[in-house]
Parts: structure tokens; C-alpha cells; sequence
């Protein structure tokens, strides 16, 4: 159990035309990483968008990541093994600003050992999204997955990248250290 959790940065959308928001130069000197958040984007689309998280700035084949996830009304569920993925890790969670309320989606991500340089990183998130309190039954989206980056260097940047549109202004996302000592 983490004895100390220290906040290193927060991201917070003041404008409309932002589609990433960079964690840049994490200090090496905790044990763990832990990212919480919330958000929202601005297409029209009515759905529950993705977001993508590449460490590092490496866009190469480097990723592989499994999700289970739910959504609807219980009529939509299954699981996934996504193999060498190119650039990111992909989570669904953020509410495209055509819903009816101001529902951002949640997210949180647990990083072990992010700082060694002797093996690949691992990681744990769960994401969640309700479209609007309308169709709260049918346009619901629940993600947990895990996820592999085989670079083995200390994770120095963390990006969060829209697929589609822009994060809407409010959208806030922290990222935290951890030390087990």
C-alpha cells in the first residue's frame, strides 16, 4: 500500500481547440504513477469518444492493451487483445457535446514502476461515460483494461490525445506520485 501520494500536475481545458493535453518532464523520484480525471470533447457526434495515451511521444507499434467493457443496457458487452497498436493505448470515456446534459466521462490509470529503465511498463485504467439522463439505459459506455508499452526507458511525458474533436473547456485531468517507501 503507498505510504505518500504526491500531486505532480494538473491539465485543466481553458479554451476550445486544445486536442492534447502533455504531462511533460515527470520526475523520475517516485515509485508509481496514478492519473485521474474527467472530460468531455465537442464533436456531434452522439456517442461515448476516445481518447488515446501515448507515453513517451513513441508513435511506433509499441503497445498492446486489453479491454473488457460494457455498455447500453446490459445488451452490449465483450472483451479485446489488441496486438502491437500503433501509438497508443485507447480508452473510450469522453461524451461528445451533443448530449443533453454536462455529463463529463471519468477516467483513472495506475502506472507501476514507471521510473525503471529494466523492463516494459504495465498498466491498469477504468474509464465511463453516460451520455445524458434520456438514454442513460442505452448510450452508456464502462472500460477496465490493462495495457503493455515495451519500451523499457523511465516514462518522462504522458499525452492524452482526442480521435476526435477538441477537449471542451473544463475537462481535467491529474497526474499523481507515488512512493512505497
Amino acid at each position: 500500500m503507498a505510504d505518500a501520494t504526491t500531486h505532480i500536475a494538473t491539465q485543466t481545458v481553458s479554451g476550445s481547440s486544445t486536442t492534447v493535453l502533455t504531462f511533460g518532464s515527470i520526475p523520475s523520484s517516485y515509485d508509481d504513477l496514478i492519473m485521474i480525471g474527467t472530460g468531455r470533447c465537442d464533436s456531434t457526434a452522439g456517442a461515448i469518444l476516445y481518447m488515446d495515451i501515448v507515453l513517451n511521444s513513441d508513435t511506433g507499434n509499441n503497445y498492446l492493451y486489453g479491454h473488457a467493457y460494457a455498455y447500453g443496457a446490459g445488451a452490449g458487452y465483450g472483451s479485446s487483445v489488441e496486438n502491437a497498436v500503433t501509438a497508443q493505448w485507447r480508452t473510450s470515456s469522453l461524451p461528445g457535446a451533443t448530449n443533453s446534459e454536462d455529463n463529463p466521462g471519468a477516467f483513472y490509470m495506475y502506472l507501476p514502476r514507471y521510473s525503471s529503465s529494466s523492463y516494459e511498463k504495465t498498466m491498469l485504467y477504468t474509464s465511463g461515460a453516460v451520455l445524458n439522463a434520456a438514454n442513460a439505459g442505452s448510450s452508456n459506455c464502462h472500460f477496465k483494461a490493462w495495457g503493455l508499452w515495451t519500451g523499457t526507458g523511465a516514462v518522462s511525458n504522458i499525452e492524452l490525445k482526442m480521435l476526435f474533436g477538441n477537449w471542451i473547456a473544463g475537462s481535467s485531468y491529474s497526474l499523481y506520485g507515488v512512493s512505497n517507501s
